[in-house]
């Protein structure tokens, strides 16, 4: 007998396919604080705009991308409060695609997603969700922060985590999901930690925002049910072990970090039970610096330790993984981060760290 096929998968009625972390409640649209929000639409017709309504934060507004088409990415700096967006117009009679994707932080600012307009064109059963799914977990590592610099050769204006200058889309956690053929919701957020935040006053801590919708808002939960992930990488730590500002007051202590390294693997385990959860020592982490402090020498303690705790304990899909040191070269970015060589090489790393465990190709 000829070998059998599943039918085609049914994308359902005309509808927005959003993918990322959004604060659902208010019904007037959609709220995105986190990075990597997308919003990807079919339509027929020629011409197609977006509403958005911006919440500037501190060196915003957000900073989003558009394509058509699958076509090049184009950026889309917001201004602060309501605006309608042009993104094409002119296009061919016919079948048609409209991504758009927040390529900076919630620290930026938040944007509300207030519809696609068609301008008299129609909207389509949207895209197919991807089979796969990848949750990061992470800080400026893995942001793109001041990645724009690595491009332009200039940090300015503002600080190095503007809006401006840093890009979500570019940076490796993107490229993994790309490499993978996974789709993927962000919790990423500079400056943070699991023991101290770089800003030391700051207690929000990564695992504080976890479970929020919107990072900026306390009163946010997400379901974690809406998004269940094979694989989730987890990549925190140097922030525990930099100079706290506006002022320092030690290192984390290695036991507490470990900790909280253990709080979190264990809520991501309670919460997707069959995940293959990857704890990351990032390769901009030395010993070097800060001076005296063990910065990766902590971090790569505290998240074996971890790790075979819970291999010890029967959960073999937890796996500690580090990528080689970076070198100079691949530092182009702002503030000594990682420009486009860094990512590359990182997320090539992790997607062939991760098919070891899964067995994806």
């Amino acid at each position: 007998m000829p070998p059998t096929t599943e039918p085609p998968e049914d994308p359902g009625p005309p509808a927005i396919r959003f993918i990322g972390r959004f604060d659902e409640r208010d019904t007037t649209g959609p709220i995105c604080g986190w990075p990597g929000c997308r919003a990807i639409a079919n339509f027929e017709g020629t011409t197609v705009s977006v509403k958005f309504k911006e919440q500037a934060i501190q060196y915003g507004p957000s900073v989003w991308e558009y394509s058509i088409d699958d076509g090049a990415w184009q950026t889309l700096p917001l201004a602060d409060g309501p605006g309608d967006y042009t993104l094409a117009s002119n296009l061919p009679q016919g079948k048609h695609k409209v991504e758009v994707y927040k390529v900076s932080e919630a620290q930026n600012g938040v944007t509300q997603f207030l519809g696609f307009d068609f301008h008299g064109g129609t909207l389509a059963p949207p895209p197919l969700h991807q089979k796969r799914k990848l949750e990061i977990v992470g800080d400026s590592d893995v942001a793109g922060f001041g990645y724009n610099g690595a491009i332009t050769g200039s940090c300015l204006p503002g600080p190095d985590w503007a809006a401006a200058l840093e890009n979500y889309r570019l940076a490796w956690g993107e490229r993994l999901s790309q490499k993978l053929n996974a789709e993927m919701n962000s919790t990423v957020f500079s400056g943070k930690g699991f023991y101290y935040n770089i800003w030391r006053p700051d207690l929000e801590t990564i695992g504080v925002l976890y479970p929020r919708s919107n990072p900026e808002d306390p009163t946010s939960v997400f379901d974690l049910t809406k998004f269940t992930p094979d694989v989730v990488v987890v990549s925190i730590g140097g922030n525990d072990y930099n100079i706290g500002q506006p002022e320092d007051f030690g290192a984390a202590p290695l036991a507490g970090f470990t900790q909280k390294a253990d709080e979190m693997t264990t809520m991501l385990r309670q919460n997707y039970p069959q995940a293959h959860i990857f704890l990351m020592a990032y390769a901009v982490l030395t010993d070097e610096y800060p001076p005296g402090r063990g910065r990766r020498t902590n971090v790569v303690t505290a998240l074996t330790t971890v790790t075979q705790q819970h291999n010890a304990a029967g959960d073999s899909r937890v796996y500690y993984v580090a990528p080689s040191e970076a070198v100079a070269s691949e530092l182009t970015a702002c503030d000594g981060h990682g420009g486009p060589e860094y990512h590359e090489r990182i997320a090539v790393y992790m997607a062939e760290e991760i098919a070891k465990r899964t067995g994806w190709q």
